[in-house]
């Protein structure tokens, strides 16, 4: 008999690093801004107006734009792991105190719950921007680059999987304790929150189970041994000044700002205008999550051939007009006609899938190879600061317009209509990107965060925690 053989690091590694974000999902979505299970709490429970709804959603963009000024000197002084794992367990400890604390807050809406929401949402905000950067930059550390692509394709079907799972449990558990008025509402939704968080602590003890050679070599006390591979790379200082010398690079943050400012401006809100003004169910809105993450899905494969062939702006103009002409459904849809927006969300599954991958290509081509991590950290938090701001201008001008008196549905409708013709405008600054004939980086640290998250909203949930990797030729 031949002696059994316990499985290598890599492999180890490689496993829970599988089985952790498929324990992890749940806690991903309820971290999105403005997410199904978050806007049901927020305007349906509390009753907050649309405005505050707004200043809430911003959270998340403000601190992915703080980010850039701590995360260097973190960097210095830990490692990838223990910020990721730092960042999530302070994301589950604040969602525990959420849970607990809400069923002694008052639903009216009052200043002082005002201002006890926005101090949860900002520790889990802060929470979520230390994750975005640390964890994607501790894969690198753990998993070779030789088999990447093939890896991560499957554990994002994976994922891909366990959050359509997810959405129609939601949906469906909603549903059922929503018919037993508030205080079956809370019941629920504490519930899918505190559940939620225990999958999530299940996913960081994986995550506490995996090393990288730098972990092992501070696990072993060779201290030095992360310090002297940092210390091989060049100065933050440096790195900056050699990615404002790209003008290819200055244009796409150009583009990067006003696509984030856009996107975010009414975004957040079409959630609010499902459940409050078309009388959406919750069942009903996570079904059309979950369709826009399939065909988005599907899609995805068939958009590689053309990105390869015809190149990634190409592909990123096509795909957001056409996105765009699709969204002016929203002005035709009325509570007597909901079946508008299935044909709408199908559609725009497909066309963002395809905008969002030709955006990570377009990146990967224009950053300096020598200074992407830090061109990635400033893209983060030049396209966050004007989504920072868009949310709460969004919510301000949709309050003032319904307290002219005017009808909310016809408000949501124009508000669609022009939505979508300042993103649609966006594109005059796609077009002087000029995108070079180079090879790739192999790799993308997390870097579009301010876009995945509102793009999960929209329907494309599986790209909040998506890796983009293109598959190698033979």
């Amino acid at each position: 008999m031949s002696p059994t053989r316990r499985p290598s690091r890599l492999r180890r590694n490689l496993q829970y690093c599988l089985w952790e974000v498929m324990f992890g999902v749940p806690s991903m979505f309820l971290a999105a801004p403005g997410n199904v299970v978050m806007t049901v709490l927020l305007t349906r429970y509390f009753h907050l107006s649309v405005a505050r709804f707004g200043i809430l959603v911003s959270l998340q963009a403000l601190f992915n734009a703080l980010q850039v000024g701590v995360m260097p000197a973190l960097n210095r002084h830990f490692t990838a792991k223990r910020l990721a794992l730092v960042g999530g367990w302070v994301h589950c400890a604040t969602v525990f105190a959420l849970v607990g604390v809400l069923p002694f807050l008052r639903q009216d809406g009052t200043h002082g719950v005002f201002f006890i929401l926005i101090g949860f949402f900002a520790v889990q905000a802060a929470a979520m921007s230390l994750i975005a950067v640390s964890w994607t930059s501790w894969v690198q550390e753990f998993a070779p680059e030789r088999i990447r692509g093939k890896y991560f394709g499957r554990r994002n079907a994976a994922q891909q999987v366990a959050t359509v799972v997810f959405l129609i449990f939601v949906g469906w558990w909603l549903a059922q304790d929503g018919e037993g008025g508030e205080k079956g509402l809370l019941f629920g939704l504490a519930m899918l929150l505190g559940g939620s968080m225990l999958m999530r602590v299940s996913s960081l003890c994986m995550q506490g189970k995996t090393y990288s050679p730098v972990d092992l070599a501070v696990k072993a006390g060779d201290g030095a041994a992360g310090g002297v591979q940092r210390a091989t790379n060049r100065s933050w200082q440096w790195q900056l000044q050699r990615i404002l010398e790209q003008p290819q690079f200055l244009r796409y943050l150009w583009f990067g700002a006003a696509f984030g400012f856009t996107i975010n401006l009414m975004g957040p809100f079409f959630n609010v205008f499902m459940l409050d003004v078309l009388r959406m169910s919750v069942s009903q809105v996570t079904t059309l999550v979950v369709l826009s993450s399939i065909t988005g899905a599907a899609a995805m494969v068939g958009w590689g051939p053309f990105i390869d062939r015809y190149g990634n702006r190409p592909v990123m103009v096509f795909c957001l007009i056409t996105w765009m002409m699709n969204g002016y459904l929203w002005t035709v849809t009325t509570p007597e006609r909901l079946w508008v927006l299935y044909l709408m969300w199908a559609v725009a599954g497909v066309f963002a899938a395809g905008f969002m991958q030709g955006l990570f290509g377009l990146l990967l081509k224009i950053v300096p190879p020598e200074a992407k991590t830090t061109a990635i950290s400033v893209n983060m938090a030049v396209t966050a600061l004007p989504a920072t701001v868009a949310p709460i201008m969004g919510g301000w001008l949709l309050d003032m317009a319904l307290a002219q008196g005017w009808d909310k549905l016809t408000v949501y409708q124009w508000g669609a209509a022009i939505y979508h013709t300042l993103i649609m405008s966006t594109v005059m600054l796609l077009l002087r990107v000029t995108e070079p004939k180079s090879q790739p980086i192999s790799q993308l640290v997390g870097a579009m965060r301010s876009y995945r998250n509102v793009v999960s909203v929209l329907g494309l949930t599986f790209l909040v925690d998506y890796l983009f990797y293109r598959r190698r030729r033979e």
